[in-house]
């Protein structure tokens, strides 16, 4: 009784400690695409996709393994410890019961409270709903977006005839607003489905139509099927992996990102995702059978020197030009495959296999010099891919990793240890190993290439939380190239490290302190014409504050200092301060209205600021600035009604000391830019 007393008294002060202080999406934006880096492109795909996650949050009381691996925050370890915590002390009252948890330290449980729910109705049963319950619970949503510049791109001018006869690319083919459609429905965390429909800027019709459905049951044989497009992630993702993961930091040695099986694909990003059918079976209950079927129409770019090879896959989804245009829908892709998993609570065993058949041969350009490191870029018509996995857990130490070859011989192996010191604190340890000659086409792991191929390296990270409200993060990963690469005509070195600081003294304020060191070796052209190996090295500190003033107004202040060493040009140094201030007239109502500002300062591109900045629901606005200037941005949001909800967006940028913006046919010929973004929110 005395136990049973206790345990209550510590759920009741988490619940009342934990609901003080709510993650805003803002704040989770600007941290994970921190901890992305440079890669832009992926950064946006996954908060879009998370985007849409936050808006059907998972019941931690029903979620299962394949559901919170939906989360790329959360390692393999913590998943088990939720599930392991729900199973030995029954369904969870509220989301402030985590902190009991272990190794669910405090950024994690407030990464949580973005996504996750607790619907103590749903928690009661475990029965499988009936399809009269599943269409009676639909929930319905509707999204239509507009941006509006206000200015002319250079693409978009009037050029004489005698101009477009010999350069008919100069313009694009559409006017210069973007427009998208996303309709979607959702039903008891059971029933999906969706349409999006986009135009992009230039383009002269919505030329990207993406469609699913997909049903997923906790019980039974059949326990996901997603019929339409859909994204596919096994294993460590040495052999497929379409879903997006985190960066180095937020990874430590996780697999969550990439083992995350079945997922539909919801987003605006054209490329890198399936179209077909995928089935997860359940049949016993330590055997899991995937399998899919795609047959996809995909961009792709022509060799100009040698008739019917492909030089590349195009993956932007851009079609704003007749050259673009040329290259739309111009192959087809087909792929299946399949993963099978044998798991206890200790033991996980897996195997992998997929095959992709494109209908022209690719044929990377490697003949010259310069082109020379493409020799290993995969070519031909048919890819193949096979691999191993596994995953052991012993107490403390946890131990996996996939092992996969191609077929033309090529090996790539990934493997972690795992080792938990105590509740709080972490270590993990990786070694990677993906060979020159190993080719696959959808694969992507933990690595500093952008490809599963050619590259070695290893990396030990560190995760605890000495104090209640301090949490260090930190890891070290030190890589080699074997064969060349782009801007190293020889094999070359590299290292990364990482620290992150996050102190939370109070409910009202968050501090975050994160420093990156890295260096790679790149080709320099000395004066004597020779060409040579240097390390190009960039240093990046970035100091985050967030303060909750009143319940109505929030504010988040951001410095960031970058440092490139260029061998013989010399340092390159930039910094930038932003400020974001929200205020939410109404507690009850859902209006807000937030005011970014931000000053940045740099020698060139070279240490040019990453930001974001607030973002209309599903967009994304995360961008680099450069050189020297001030960003100001105003976003409204209102709800005249319970279920529609309106926003809007003027932003501005100012040059200091540039008189254009952007190159060829995206030139401004002006040193300022301003933009408008319209959306309309429904939900029935």
């Amino acid at each position: 009784m005395k136990h049973t007393l206790l345990t209550l008294s510590f759920v009741f002060l988490a619940i009342g400690v934990f609901a003080q202080s709510p993650l805003e999406w803002d704040d989770f934006v600007a941290d994970i695409y921190d901890e992305m880096g440079e890669d832009e492109s992926a950064a946006e795909a996954l908060l879009l996709s998370l985007d849409e996650l936050r808006q059907h949050p998972i019941d931690l009381n029903t979620a299962t393994d394949d559901d919170l691996r939906q989360l790329p925050f959360l390692s393999d370890n913590q998943i088990k410890d939720i599930l392991f915590y729900r199973e030995r002390n029954g369904s969870l009252l509220s989301l402030g019961e985590l902190m009991l948890v272990r190794g669910i330290d405090a950024v994690t449980r407030s990464r949580l409270s973005l996504f996750c729910r607790i619907d103590s109705e749903a928690s009661s049963g475990s029965h499988s709903p009936t399809l009269r319950h599943l269409l009676s619970n639909i929930e319905h949503d509707l999204v239509v977006r507009t941006d509006i510049p206000l200015y002319t791109r250079a693409g978009y001018r009037a050029y004489p005839d005698s101009v477009l006869s010999s350069s008919p690319n100069k313009i694009y083919l559409g006017n210069n607003n973007y427009h998208s459609i996303r309709y979607s429905l959702a039903s008891m965390n059971r029933l999906y489905a969706g349409l999006q429909i986009e135009k992009d800027g230039g383009e002269d019709a919505f030329d990207y139509v993406s469609a699913y459905i997909q049903l997923k049951n906790n019980r039974g044989l059949l326990r996901n099927v997603i019929i339409g497009d859909f994204r596919v992630g096994f294993a460590q993702g040495l052999v497929i992996n379409t879903n997006l993961s985190f960066g180095k930091l937020a990874s430590l040695g996780s697999t969550a990102g990439s083992n995350r099986g079945f997922t539909r694909h919801s987003s605006m990003m054209e490329a890198n995702h399936f179209r077909g059918i995928a089935l997860t079976l359940k049949p016993a209950a330590r055997i899991t059978l995937n399998a899919f079927f795609s047959y996809n129409d995909i961009d792709g770019t022509y060799r100009t020197d040698t008739v019917g090879f492909l030089s590349s896959i195009k993956t932007d989804g851009l079609h704003r030009t007749q050259l673009e245009r040329s290259k739309r829908h111009n192959l087809t892709e087909t792929t299946f495959g399949g993963n099978i998993i044998y798991a206890t609570s200790r033991l996980q065993l897996g195997a992998t296999a997929v095959h992709s058949h494109l209908s022209v041969p690719l044929l990377p350009k490697s003949d010259t010099p310069s082109t020379l490191y493409r020799l290993y870029n995969p070519s031909g018509t048919d890819f193949t891919n096979v691999s191993a996995s596994y995953g052991v857990a012993l107490g403390q130490l946890t131990l996996q990793g996939e092992t996969a070859t191609s077929a033309d011989g090529g090996i790539a192996t990934f493997n972690t240890v795992d080792y938990s010191l105590n509740s709080i604190t972490h270590l993990t340890f990786s070694q990677r190993h993906y060979s020159k000659r190993y080719t696959a086409l959808h694969a992507s792991s933990f690595g500093e290439g952008s490809s599963v191929q050619n590259e070695s390296g290893l990396c030990l990270a560190f995760r605890c939380q000495p104090l209640s409200h301090l949490t260090a993060q930190i890891y070290v990963d030190a890589f080699r190239f074997p064969w060349l690469r782009y801007q190293a005509s020889e094999s070359s070195n590299g290292f990364d490290i990482v620290g992150q600081l996050h102190y939370q003294p109070s409910d009202r304020t968050t501090w975050q302190l994160r420093y990156r060191l890295k260096s790679k070796q790149k080709d320099v052209k000395l004066a004597d014409d020779d060409i040579s190996l240097y390390y190009y090295t960039t240093q990046q500190v970035r100091l985050q504050q967030s303060q909750t003033i009143s319940p109505r107004i929030t504010l988040r202040s951001v410095a960031s200092l970058n440092i490139a060493f260029h061998p013989i040009s010399g340092n390159s140094v930039g910094y930038g301060v932003s400020s974001l201030l929200r205020w939410k007239p109404s507690i009850r109502r859902k209006h807000h209205f937030d005011l970014a500002l931000a000053y940045f300062h740099t020698d060139d591109y070279d240490s040019r600021i990453y930001a974001t900045e607030p973002s209309l629901l599903y967009a994304m606005n995360i961008t680099n600035y450069a050189y020297h200037g001030l960003r100001a941005a105003l976003l409204l949001s209102v709800q005249p009604l319970s279920r529609l909800t309106l926003n809007a967006k003027v932003s501005a940028t100012k040059y200091f000391n540039r008189d254009t913006i952007g190159t060829a046919q995206e030139l401004i010929d002006s040193s300022h830019r301003e933009d408008i973004q319209l959306q309309l929110h429904y939900q029935l």
